[in-house]
């Protein structure tokens, strides 16, 4: 029963906000009493603490997965963006835009109602991706997948920036192709300015990205 307050209580954060959160709205789609949604979870800032919390972890467990393995710079980038293409269309089917789907990008949007532990939780997320992208390009370095002269500080900026602010570019753009287009120019970029002897890709080789299909 705790796992599936948690669960649709998720998915009213994300498209609710912290604001429109309501046991009374959870206790009804469940049909239970709010009594035992207290029961489990205490207060409504207890509740939303441990949902920002454990979401945020599953999140850096499947960016760690990816960007701590041994493969190329440019397939951890495009695992990444299908990871994120897998997330927006659970809550968005149709492929359009119809509401927030991370809910990362949507608690930051309320950060000043959160409790100081979400808050930090929201904080160490960036820095954990930060790190993470850090040490793999580190990485590619040593492999020589970028060029000796390659910016890595401006490289690891521009894409941390796009995992990072993900969920608010594809409400911002109102789909996820300017999230995809994002991505592919990094790559694009990257593997023209800076694509060392051992790179995977080249620039030309790195398509335009299609239109998300209808899940209908």
């Amino acid at each position: 029963m705790k796992s599936e307050i948690k669960e649709l209580a998720t998915r009213f954060l994300i498209r609710q906000g912290y604001r429109g959160l309501r046991f009374s709205d959870i206790s009804e789609a469940l049909q239970m009493t709010r009594a035992n949604i207290h029961y489990h979870f205490g207060t409504k800032d207890q509740l939303v603490e441990e949902i920002i919390c454990d979401y945020a972890d599953s999140v850096v467990d499947v960016l760690t997965e990816i960007w701590s393995s041994d493969d190329y710079y440019t397939n951890k980038v495009l695992a990444t963006m299908e990871f994120n293409r897998s997330r927006y269309l659970a809550l968005n089917p149709t492929g359009e835009a119809n509401g927030p789907w991370s809910l990362i990008s949507r608690m930051r949007l309320e950060s000043d109602m959160l409790s100081p532990t979400s808050r930090e939780r929201l904080h160490r997320f960036s820095a954990q991706v930060d790190a993470l992208i850090e040490a793999a390009i580190a990485k590619a370095c040593t492999a020589e997948e970028f060029t000796k002269n390659a910016p890595v500080k401006d490289i690891q900026l521009q894409i941390v920036i796009i995992i990072d602010s993900a969920g608010s570019i594809t409400m911002d753009a109102g789909s996820f192709t300017r999230l995809e287009q994002l991505y592919l120019a990094h790559l694009r970029l990257v593997s023209l300015g800076y694509g060392g002897p051992r790179s995977s890709v080249r620039a030309d080789n790195v398509t335009e990205p299609q239109q998300v299909p209808s899940a209908s």
